[in-house]
């Protein structure tokens, strides 16, 4: 889309309708309109998952509501899992989706790398057990959407999130908003 920025009539008259862009310019000799491109105003960005810097982290796929995701696993059944997530300068904002692993538990995830971010708890899940697919049994996916706002990262940013207590979980579907 666009946003009218000004607009200048040299003559008689002009009449303008913001909310609908629309002028009627009578008389007028000379007009001018200048405009800027604008995105949709936070519009979220959808992250790439990946295993690097991770801790025990996998690539996987998580299927939920029918739908398959590319997503990590993080966590063995002998070390605990990290996934690193890069984060663009002005970013306030990463949603993502997370289940605990079967029998487990609840999961309790860690964030390191922004100041004020502390944990979230995602539920376990019958679907997240011995290896991708990892196909979510629950109806309910809201369960497992998360989100976290933050003051606007003035840089680059890699955000850690750890299961804690030999936990393992699976992440998928993240996004970010500036």
């Amino acid at each position: 889309g666009y946003e009218i920025v000004s607009v200048k009539a040299y003559g008689n008259t002009l009449e303008a309708t913001s909310d609908v862009y629309s002028f009627v310019v009578k008389g007028a000799a000379d007009v001018t309109v200048t405009t800027k491109a604008v995105g949709a105003p936070n519009a979220p960005e959808a992250i790439t998952l990946s295993t690097e810097g991770g801790t025990s982290a996998s690539a996987c796929k998580v299927v939920a509501g029918g739908t398959t995701y590319d997503g990590v696993k993080a966590g063995t059944s002998s070390a605990f899992g990290a996934v690193v997530i890069k984060l663009p300068a002005g970013t306030t904002k990463l949603s993502f989706s997370a289940a605990g692993w079967n029998g487990k538990g609840d999961c309790t995830i860690t964030f390191s790398g922004i100041e004020g971010l502390t944990s979230v708890t995602v539920p376990a899940d019958t679907g997240v057990a011995n290896s991708s697919p990892f196909t979510i049994a629950a109806t309910d996916l809201s369960v497992f959407a998360k989100e976290v706002t933050f003051a606007a990262l003035t840089e680059e940013t890699s955000l850690t999130l750890t299961a804690t207590g030999n936990q393992r979980f699976v992440i998928w579907n993240a996004s970010y908003v500036k």
